[in-house]
Formats: C-alpha cells, structure tokens, sequence
C-alpha cells in the first residue's frame, strides 16, 4: 500500500510538473504569435504606407501633366489669335468688337 501511495504521488507530481511545461509552452507561443503579430501589424502599416505614398506621386504626376496640357493648350490658343491678328491686319479688318457691326 505504501508503495502505491508513493507511485500514485510520483504520477500526480509527473501530472502537475507535464501541466507546468505545457502551460509554459503555450505562454511562448502567444507571446511568439503576439511578437509575429506585432511584426505582421507593423509590416501591414509599412505597405499601406507605401501604397498611400504611390498613390501620391500617381495623382501629383497627373497634375502636373494637366497643367502641361493646359499651358500647351493655352500657347496654341495665344498662337491662333496672333496668327488671327496678323490675317486681320493684313486684310486691315477691324478686331472683332471694334464696332461698325
């Protein structure tokens, strides 16, 4: 009986001290799993700040395309009425709007 006594408290210590080993382990793994998820947060915020920064230099880039075209535009315009001008004074044609209409 005593040696029954002795085993069954040698397999409740082997029972508790195997309980404090897997307590520990799953303790690591969610402090690993927190750490990976720290990292997996921290590199989400990096490529959305990145996606925001392209984004940026996209809509930048388009802009000053714009104001290119809209110069480009503008210059042609000036052009065409100097061209205008110059037909006018030629033919010597009063500019529009100078009466005698």
């Amino acid at each position: 009986r005593d040696a029954r006594l002795r085993l069954a408290a040698d397999m409740e210590a082997r029972q508790a001290k195997l309980e404090s080993l897997e307590r520990e382990e799953q303790l690591k793994r969610h402090r690993r799993s927190s750490k990976d998820q720290k990292q997996l947060e921290g590199q989400e915020r990096a490529r959305c700040l990145l996606a925001i920064e392209v984004a940026t230099r996209k809509a930048e880039t388009k802009i000053v395309e714009r104001e290119e075209r809209l110069e480009r535009h503008k210059q042609s315009l000036e052009h065409q009425e100097q061209q205008k001008a110059q037909e006018r004074a030629r033919h010597q044609l009063p500019p529009p709007g100078a009466g005698g209409e």
